[in-house]
């Protein structure tokens, strides 16, 4: 029996992390024939229980993206953590949770986290916000999925006016031609994972001083210091945790945007350097403390007891 195991699902599957190692202990991939939210876990819960063979687990935390928005039922969830894990102790709860605690584990702080989506959520005595983290439809702002969609809109656009098209084509390479994309938008044959891959194109693209990629980059940038920003003076906070694909790079010109902004702002940022899981397995780690408390008590996070 091992005394705790932490699982990480985001939008590609499900990682396991288990005490002596900051990498997965197993890895389940999301396949393509998705449903829901809390029937994708479920399922996800029993192969990776197949997977490992490190014997029952005394508690289990599970952090998940989209565990306030994606209508789960995070007690459902828990069962079947309970069942295959045979937890006696299962903690559902979000993987922002679970990200801003790997680095600040009980402390307060500022976690802004920008990869496929972007949020800033943040904890202090004066309780917790959340900024952004809505999705690339309505928000996600800075996010790799808002930098690809930014790079398809503005480099059409400026073919259009017969402009700068070395972006587009670059986009083209892997989107397909330009002319066929309000279709397969339309069908969702190019999907925001797609686009949010396209990023990096992007980012390359900026370092070797294509304008409309400099642009976009900057204002990724701008928009990822702005969430963060809002979520300190909210708290009264002054520290800033940064992670995530689009600021991996220190030279990139989103993560030096960013930096200069929140600086600019009286903010400090450091680095996140620990996976959200390891900060589900932290948290696995630490059932009686008082972060579980404050978390149900803002229905950050459900703790089943079997």
């Amino acid at each position: 029996m091992i005394s705790a195991l932490g699982l990480d699902l985001g939008a590609s599957g499900l990682r396991a992390f288990s005490e002596g190692s900051n990498q997965p202990t197993a890895e389940i991939s999301l396949g393509p024939a998705a449903k829901t939210r809390e029937q994708d876990t479920i399922e996800l819960v029993k192969q990776l229980g197949g997977e490992l063979s490190l014997g029952p687990a005394d508690s289990v935390c599970l952090g998940m993206s989209g565990f306030a928005s994606l209508d789960v039922d995070a007690e459902k969830v828990a069962r079947t953590i309970h069942q295959v894990f045979g937890a006696k102790t299962v903690i559902v709860t979000s993987d922002m949770v679970t990200g801003h605690y790997s680095h600040f584990a009980e402390k307060e702080g500022v976690a802004l986290v920008v990869g496929t989506g972007a949020l800033a959520f943040g904890v202090s005595d004066k309780g917790h916000q959340r900024i952004d983290g809505l999705g690339a439809s309505l928000g996600d702002f800075g996010s790799a999925a808002w930098i690809g969609t930014e790079s398809m809109r503005k480099s059409k656009r400026a073919a259009e006016l017969n402009q700068d098209t070395r972006l587009l084509a670059e986009l083209e390479r892997v989107l397909g031609e330009s002319v066929l994309w309000p279709r397969l938008l339309a069908s969702g044959e190019i999907t925001t994972f797609a686009i949010a891959a396209t990023a990096k194109i992007v980012a390359k693209l900026a370092l070797e001083d294509e304008q409309i990629a400099i642009a976009i980059m900057d204002q990724a940038g701008l928009h990822a210091a702005q969430s963060a920003i809002a979520c300190a003076h909210n708290l009264d906070l002054t520290n800033v945790a940064f992670g995530g694909g689009v600021l991996k790079d220190t030279d990139s010109v989103a993560t030096v945007s960013c930096l200069q902004a929140l600086a600019n702002a009286g903010l400090s940022a450091t680095r996140m350097e620990n996976e959200p899981g390891l900060g589900a397995l932290g948290i696995a780690n630490n059932i009686e403390s008082g972060r579980l408390e404050f978390l149900a008590r803002n229905k950050l996070a459900l703790t089943v007891k079997f």
